[in-house]
């Protein structure tokens, strides 16, 4: 499990991983999620990525993980703020150590970039 903490030293990015289904590439920071403990994470915004999806986000995606109290989370996809939900999925149970992270995709086809914030 990663330190929520780590992720406040991914600035930009050196490096480019593609996620095993290939559906989008990880920067550094997205990758450190999905090595310590988040691959579930990086596997459900893999698993949405689709030509419709790119089409009614223009290249854009913001993806939003909520904990809640239970344990239970949402990960959630959006066009970009304050515009509705695309995509919602509900998950029974994570051990996520954060109550909530943002993460956005960029680009389209076989160039969607999965990326922490604080690398855009």
């Amino acid at each position: 499990m990663f330190n929520p903490a780590d992720l406040g030293n991914f600035y930009g990015t050196e490096g480019y991983t593609r996620h095993w289904t290939r559906q989008m590439i990880m920067t550094d920071g997205a990758m450190h999620l999905n090595e310590n403990g988040a691959a579930w994470l990086m596997d459900v915004i893999a698993s949405y990525q689709s030509l419709k999806l790119d089409k009614q986000t223009g290249g854009f995606q913001l993806w939003k993980l909520k904990v809640n109290i239970d344990k239970s989370c949402v990960v959630t996809c959006q066009k970009d703020s304050n515009t509705p939900n695309l995509v919602k999925q509900k998950i029974e149970y994570t051990d996520f150590p954060m109550s909530e992270i943002t993460l956005y995709v960029e680009g389209e086809g076989d160039r969607r970039v999965c990326l922490l914030t604080s690398e855009h």
